[in-house]
This record gives C-alpha cells, sequence and structure tokens, in this order.
C-alpha cells in the first residue's frame, strides 16, 4: 500500500484488499493509544497495565510486552498512521 500510494493511510474499508484495512483498523485499536510514549520503560508500563501483564516474559495470545513494544517500534518506522481522521483533517486544513 506504502509504495502504491505512498502514505500508510490505509483506510478502514478499502474494496481493493478488504482484509488489509481490517487488519489495519485492528492494529490501530489494539495499539494506536500507545504510539506517542517514546520513553521505552514508560511504554512497557503503560502496555504491561492495559493488557494486565504481571510479568516481564509473560505472553498473552502469543505476544509479550517487548513483542508489543518492538511491533509499535516497527509501525513507527514506516511512519505508519495512527489517527487517520486526524492524518486527514491535516492534510486538508493543516
Amino acid at each position: 500500500f506504502q509504495k502504491e500510494h505512498n502514505s500508510t493511510l490505509v483506510p478502514r474499508v478499502y474494496d481493493v484488499d478488504p482484509e488489509l484495512g481490517l487488519w489495519v483498523n485492528k492494529q490501530r485499536a489494539s495499539y494506536g493509544e500507545f504510539a506517542n510514549i517514546n520513553d521505552a520503560e514508560d511504554l512497557k508500563e503503560a502496555i504491561s497495565r492495559v493488557f494486565n501483564y504481571t510479568s516481564p516474559g509473560e505472553s498473552k495470545i502469543g505476544l509479550t510486552v517487548e513483542g508489543i513494544v518492538s511491533r509499535i517500534a516497527r509501525f513507527n518506522d514506516v511512519g505508519f498512521v495512527w489517527d487517520p481522521i486526524g492524518e486527514q483533517w491535516m492534510e486538508n486544513y493543516g
């Protein structure tokens, strides 16, 4: 998507690849609240609290806190759009 559209602003409803739109929407809903936490320890603490992790290596549905931190970092590295409404507003009016 990014190569074709020069953007990571995948719409929730994306007719060309509906599964991609749904998957991206799920990532935004699951992890978007953590996207702007820049301190690694604060990020780990927030994830642990929200997802109720009780120990550092604990795994829930196949993900550890470190795995979630890594996933968020990879999204941020490619310029993933966490807030599509805000991004569209900025493109139009900002």
